[in-house]
């Protein structure tokens, strides 16, 4: 009987929402989006459009230890927590009004528990590998990825793709997450590159050819322009020019010795120039697009 005078005031609730009525999950590490959290971690939620004074929250159904939950005078909340879910991962949250108005609406809970775990696929000959996090986890907000041996490397958020990854060779790849279900676990695998068909040998010429230099993506549609080298180019002189062969100095370069990172934010739309000049002095420029 109990149950069914719950789920009725419940129903009552739900009944009482109106269209301009809206409670908005708004941040907190258990915020995944607007519709769901994950269990046992804070969020906050704000109510919109309520008609009446709030005057007590419930994240979940009923109340804790015979009491009820967040009494309140604020169309906001923080620290919630789901203390309990109608059915599998289904709970409800709902502000009362001191006019006996209300708003509620249906939340899906997720696990906090970290299932992630990484894997790499390797492209044939070893033109790249990708590190690939599965599943993503819920709510996560940064990837910090690093490569060791050192590889210049694409960060796309819950994956990277490693650049011309040396054969026979031993890679660790580890990444740390902030936010949600694995908020600060770092997961790490390691892969063996094989003989990669040869294609990908240490050279033997003393100096950087253009064959030996690779530079993506091309045309650029991001704030950054990755520089494979083919062989250790530590000491280069690297700048970009404009297409009338003028020097730009706004961009940064974060040069590895294997490769180089070059921030080109500020760059406006057009057509630029890489120049590299080796320890032996050699030149070698290559043209890329900003869009």
């Amino acid at each position: 009987m109990k149950r069914q005078l719950l789920l009725t005031a419940v129903l009552f609730v739900l009944m009482m929402t109106g269209y301009a009525q809206v409670i908005t999950v708004t941040g907190g590490p258990g915020r995944v989006n607007n519709n769901t959290v994950i269990s046992g971690l804070p969020f906050t939620a704000t109510v919109t459009g309520l008609n009446g004074t709030p005057q007590r929250w419930s994240v979940g159904i009923g109340t804790v230890n015979g009491q009820l939950i967040y009494n309140t005078s604020s169309t906001s909340i923080s620290n919630a927590i789901v203390d309990r879910t109608l059915t599998g991962n289904i709970a409800l949250i709902s502000v009362g009004a001191t006019n006996g108005n209300g708003v509620a609406r249906y939340l899906n809970v997720e696990s906090s528990e970290c299932e992630s775990s990484l894997g790499v696929l390797q492209a044939i000959n070893c033109q790249f590998a990708d590190a690939i996090l599965f599943p993503v986890p819920n709510g996560a907000t940064s990837y910090n990825w690093s490569v060791s041996p050192s590889r210049i490397f694409t960060n796309n958020g819950s994956s990277i793709r490693i650049s011309r990854p040396r054969p026979n060779t031993t890679y660790t790849v580890t990444v740390t997450i902030t936010g949600g279900v694995c908020d600060g676990e770092t997961i790490t695998t390691t892969f063996n590159t094989g003989d990669c068909d040869g294609i990908f040998e240490p050279l033997s010429e003393d100096e950087l050819t253009e064959e030996d230099l690779t530079i993506y993506p091309n045309p650029v549609n991001t704030d950054e322009l990755y520089v494979q080298f083919g062989k250790p180019a530590l000491n280069s002189e690297i700048s970009i020019l404009s297409e009338d062969g003028l020097k730009i100095d706004g961009p940064s370069i974060e040069n590895n010795g294997g490769g180089a990172i070059i921030n080109l934010k500020g760059l406006t739309p057009g057509t630029y120039y890489l120049k590299i000049i080796d320890a032996t002095g050699k030149e070698n420029v290559k043209r890329f697009i900003v869009e």
